[in-house]
């Protein structure tokens, strides 16, 4: 473990990192066993135990992060999914030492699709890291709802791991406010003619920190993708929006769009938005990026204030509007699910962020 780096140079190529990795150190040398899975499950449809493997799409050598996870790790589970169901995974309390680890692995048969909803957080003060490998099998169609609660005061890493068989289609949101510091590493690798949409929406509250990496991997020809991604960082709050699309060699006419930015709102606030595109081959479709800073449009804020609303409910009003932005990657029930858990991630806009009294 002391030979390895919290993250790869490739990662993060002009800025030597985003995360503050000195908040993660005191743990490493501290890590015990968990005495078992630190996930609850609740399941509905074709959901049965699949084979006891885990580590292919997050190998303990990828990162010194990892390698603590592992160490930590006392269980998981993987399933198999199979027709048409849904899966939530929910944080289990559990009595381990300084370090909580979670981790499940998850196969969605090939033409089946599932709903699902992972929550993170509740380390209670430990150190928190949850990680979720995902294979959808040929022609199948996965909804994943990831929402980001309260870490307990303590650092917190997690990540979705996702791999994705021919014609397999992904739509992914992340939602939720971070800690004192949350490092998100997802990453997700694209076979032929699969298709990805990501969407985004982050809020670092006044002293929290957050750092969303999200790596996309076209490795199939025909695949596509979609990512997103919104960042606000309220008074003293600090928000990293990033990533790299991959378009390999062998992934000829294939096509991907990445936006990341952030909304810096307060004193103190600072954030960064820095998607990247690598590509690698000359028959490509399309290959897009940008970031941009996002501010309350005056005309808007004095359009809604003429209507009646005070300076700040305009404000929120406009934040909510660019959240819905984000959440429209998924589809089906879980749609309504993100738009009820927005409202509390609206809520530490209100308690934090500037107000007006007029």
């Amino acid at each position: 473990m002391e030979v390895l780096e919290y993250q790869r140079v490739s990662d993060s190529p002009t800025v030597k990192h985003y995360t503050d990795w000195s908040a993660y150190e005191p743990f490493a040398g501290t890590l015990s066993r968990c005495p078992g899975d630190g996930f609850s499950y609740e399941a509905s449809g074709d959901v049965r135990d699949g084979p006891r493997s885990i580590g292919a799409l997050l190998p303990a050598d990828e990162s010194k992060l990892a390698a603590m996870h592992y160490a930590a790790l006392g269980g998981f589970r993987s399933i198999s999914i199979g027709g048409s169901a849904s899966l939530a995974l929910e944080p289990r309390g559990i009595e381990c030492g300084s370090t909580v680890s979670r981790h499940s692995a998850i196969l969605v048969e090939p033409g089946a699709n599932v709903d699902l909803r992972i929550t993170l957080g509740g380390g209670a003060g430990k150190l928190d890291l949850s990680f979720v490998e995902l294979v959808l099998g040929e022609g199948s169609t996965a909804n994943v709802l990831i929402y980001l609660g309260s870490t307990g005061g303590a650092p917190s890493a997690a990540g979705l791991r996702a791999a994705l068989g021919r014609r397999a289609r992904l739509n992914y949101v992340l939602l939720g406010s971070g800690g004192p510091m949350h490092h998100q590493d997802d990453r997700v690798l694209l076979g032929p003619s699969s298709a990805l949409r990501a969407g985004a929406f982050l809020i670092s509250p006044g002293g929290s920190r957050v750092d969303r990496f999200l790596g996309i991997d076209h490795a199939g020809e025909d695949s596509s993708s979609s990512a997103s991604a919104m960042g606000i960082a309220l008074g003293g709050g600090y928000s990293v929006m990033r990533g790299i699309a991959r378009i390999e060699e062998g992934a000829a006419r294939s096509r991907t769009e990445f936006t990341a930015g952030v909304a810096l709102m307060g004193e103190g606030a600072r954030g960064y938005a820095v998607p990247m595109l690598e590509v690698h081959t000359g028959d490509v479709l399309e290959a897009r990026h940008h970031s941009f800073e996002a501010k309350p449009d005056a005309d808007q804020l004095f359009y809604l204030r003429s209507r009646g609303l005070k300076e700040d409910e305009a404000r929120d009003l406009i934040i909510a509007g660019w959240a819905e932005a984000q959440l429209s990657a998924l589809e089906g029930a879980l749609a309504g699910v993100a738009s009820g858990l927005l409202g509390e991630v609206m809520r530490a806009v209100t308690s934090a962020a500037p107000t007006s009294r007029q």
